[in-house]
Protein backbone atom coordinates (compact mmCIF):
# COMPACT_ATOMS: atom_id res chain seq x y z
CA UNK A 1 0.00 0.00 0.00
CA UNK A 2 1.26 3.26 -0.99
CA UNK A 3 0.70 6.20 1.52
CA UNK A 4 1.83 9.99 0.65
CA UNK A 5 2.35 12.72 3.35
CA UNK A 6 2.06 16.23 2.41
CA UNK A 7 2.48 19.22 4.96
CA UNK A 8 3.36 22.95 4.30
CA UNK A 9 2.72 25.48 6.82
CA UNK A 10 -1.04 24.92 8.56
CA UNK A 11 -1.45 22.58 5.63
CA UNK A 12 -1.46 18.92 5.55
CA UNK A 13 -2.34 16.02 2.95
CA UNK A 14 -2.35 12.31 4.23
CA UNK A 15 -2.99 9.87 1.24
CA UNK A 16 -3.29 6.55 2.45
CA UNK A 17 -4.43 3.32 0.08
CA UNK A 18 -4.77 4.85 -3.04
CA UNK A 19 -3.86 3.63 -6.16
CA UNK A 20 -1.57 6.32 -7.15
CA UNK A 21 -1.44 8.87 -4.51
CA UNK A 22 1.17 10.89 -6.09
CA UNK A 23 -0.65 11.42 -9.60
CA UNK A 24 -3.60 13.07 -7.26
CA UNK A 25 -1.08 15.48 -5.39
CA UNK A 26 0.22 16.38 -8.91
CA UNK A 27 -3.30 16.44 -10.21
CA UNK A 28 -4.34 18.79 -7.67
CA UNK A 29 -0.93 21.17 -7.39
CA UNK A 30 -1.35 21.24 -11.42
CA UNK A 31 -4.85 22.56 -11.10
CA UNK A 32 -4.07 25.34 -8.44
CA UNK A 33 -1.69 26.47 -10.89
CA UNK A 34 1.53 25.12 -9.62
CA UNK A 35 4.15 25.22 -12.18
CA UNK A 36 7.52 22.99 -12.11
CA UNK A 37 6.00 20.73 -10.15
CA UNK A 38 8.41 17.48 -8.86
CA UNK A 39 6.34 14.97 -7.00
CA UNK A 40 7.71 11.27 -5.39
CA UNK A 41 6.20 9.08 -3.45
CA UNK A 42 7.64 5.46 -1.78
CA UNK A 43 6.26 2.21 -1.03
CA UNK A 44 5.69 0.64 2.22
CA UNK A 45 5.60 3.36 5.38
CA UNK A 46 8.10 5.56 4.36
CA UNK A 47 6.10 9.91 3.11
CA UNK A 48 6.60 10.88 0.21
CA UNK A 49 7.65 14.57 -0.77
CA UNK A 50 6.54 17.44 -3.00
CA UNK A 51 9.08 19.87 -4.20
CA UNK A 52 9.16 22.45 -7.03
CA UNK A 53 11.18 21.97 -9.71
CA UNK A 54 14.51 24.24 -8.15
CA UNK A 55 14.59 21.38 -5.13
CA UNK A 56 13.23 24.25 -2.36
CA UNK A 57 11.36 23.16 0.72
CA UNK A 58 8.02 24.62 -0.80
CA UNK A 59 5.37 22.66 -3.09
CA UNK A 60 4.86 26.08 -5.58
CA UNK A 61 7.27 28.83 -6.55
CA UNK A 62 6.98 32.17 -5.58
CA UNK A 63 5.63 32.86 -9.13
CA UNK A 64 2.93 30.49 -9.01
CA UNK A 65 2.27 31.76 -5.78
CA UNK A 66 1.88 35.41 -6.77
CA UNK A 67 0.23 34.51 -10.03
CA UNK A 68 -2.54 33.45 -7.92
CA UNK A 69 -2.53 36.07 -5.72
CA UNK A 70 -1.73 39.39 -8.39
CA UNK A 71 -0.37 41.58 -6.22
CA UNK A 72 -0.85 45.12 -7.49
CA UNK A 73 1.43 47.41 -4.78
CA UNK A 74 5.46 46.78 -3.68
CA UNK A 75 3.33 46.69 -0.04
CA UNK A 76 1.22 43.84 -1.36
CA UNK A 77 4.10 42.05 -3.01
CA UNK A 78 5.89 41.92 0.17
CA UNK A 79 2.28 41.05 2.56
CA UNK A 80 2.28 38.19 0.16
CA UNK A 81 5.85 37.18 -0.13
CA UNK A 82 5.92 37.12 3.91
CA UNK A 83 3.16 34.44 3.92
CA UNK A 84 5.10 32.84 1.07
CA UNK A 85 7.71 32.46 3.48
CA UNK A 86 5.87 31.50 6.59
CA UNK A 87 3.41 28.94 4.85
CA UNK A 88 4.90 27.50 1.79
CA UNK A 89 8.65 27.69 2.97
CA UNK A 90 7.54 26.58 6.68
CA UNK A 91 9.88 29.12 7.62
CA UNK A 92 8.53 30.81 11.11
CA UNK A 93 10.77 33.95 11.12
CA UNK A 94 12.83 35.61 8.09
CA UNK A 95 15.02 38.44 7.86
CA UNK A 96 14.24 41.93 5.78
CA UNK A 97 16.97 41.03 3.66
CA UNK A 98 15.46 37.14 2.83
CA UNK A 99 11.97 38.92 2.59
CA UNK A 100 13.39 41.86 0.21
CA UNK A 101 15.22 39.08 -1.68
CA UNK A 102 12.46 36.30 -2.04
CA UNK A 103 10.17 39.32 -3.27
CA UNK A 104 12.45 40.37 -5.77
CA UNK A 105 13.06 37.24 -7.03
CA UNK A 106 9.66 36.80 -8.32
CA UNK A 107 8.91 37.85 -12.07
CA UNK A 108 5.93 39.96 -10.94
CA UNK A 109 7.98 41.76 -8.87
CA UNK A 110 7.69 45.43 -10.88
CA UNK A 111 11.58 47.08 -10.63
CA UNK A 112 10.32 50.99 -9.29
CA UNK A 113 9.12 48.86 -6.36
CA UNK A 114 12.55 48.77 -4.95
CA UNK A 115 12.87 51.92 -3.50
CA UNK A 116 9.80 51.54 -1.12
CA UNK A 117 10.74 48.12 0.30
CA UNK A 118 12.06 49.66 3.70
CA UNK A 119 9.04 52.24 4.28
CA UNK A 120 7.01 49.12 3.07
CA UNK A 121 8.06 47.15 6.25
CA UNK A 122 7.67 49.86 8.32
CA UNK A 123 4.25 50.25 7.56
CA UNK A 124 3.37 46.72 7.93
CA UNK A 125 4.98 46.03 10.89
CA UNK A 126 2.72 49.84 12.62
CA UNK A 127 -0.18 47.73 10.94
CA UNK A 128 0.39 44.69 12.66
CA UNK A 129 0.58 42.48 9.39
CA UNK A 130 4.48 41.83 10.55
CA UNK A 131 6.10 41.51 14.41
CA UNK A 132 9.37 43.07 14.26
CA UNK A 133 11.34 40.63 16.90
CA UNK A 134 14.31 42.17 19.13
CA UNK A 135 16.73 39.69 16.82
CA UNK A 136 15.90 41.87 14.35
CA UNK A 137 13.74 39.22 12.08
CA UNK A 138 10.25 39.23 11.48
CA UNK A 139 7.08 36.86 11.52
CA UNK A 140 3.55 37.31 10.65
CA UNK A 141 1.21 39.25 12.70
CA UNK A 142 -1.81 37.53 14.60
Amino acid sequence: MQRFHFKSGGFELLLEGYEDPVQILQNALAAAGAQDIDVQGDEGDSDGQAENGSGDKGAISIDSFMAERRPGSGRKMLEETARYITNVLDEETFSKEQLVEVAMGSKHFRRDWRNQNSVNISRMVDAGFLVHLLDGRFRLGE
